[in-house]
């Protein structure tokens, strides 16, 4: 009777030992998880800066070569088309 209250008692602590390390553990990651938002900020604020010069250059080419083949479509192309099929 004795060994079995002991054993019972064992188990029993040793759950409330795991119950409040859980506890404790899900308050580590509540925290973390609180932060993690800053820390991604942060990182992609890093990689943007080492290597925003290659990328802003990349876009600003594509930006032009855009912006010349609208304007070579309106000023060239279309005209070009209207005139073709509009004569009668």
């Amino acid at each position: 009777m004795i060994a079995g209250t002991t054993a019972g008692w064992i188990f029993k602590e040793s759950f409330n030992t795991w119950g409040n390390g859980n506890h404790i553990i899900m308050i580590v990651i509540e925290y973390i998880m609180k932060f993690a938002p800053i820390g991604v900020v942060c990182f992609m604020a890093n990689i943007t800066e080492s290597i925003a010069n290659d990328i802003l250059t990349g876009l600003a080419k594509m930006l032009a070569a855009q912006y010349t083949a609208y304007a070579t479509l309106v000023l060239a192309v279309f005209p070009f088309i209207l005139a073709v099929y509009s004569k009668k």
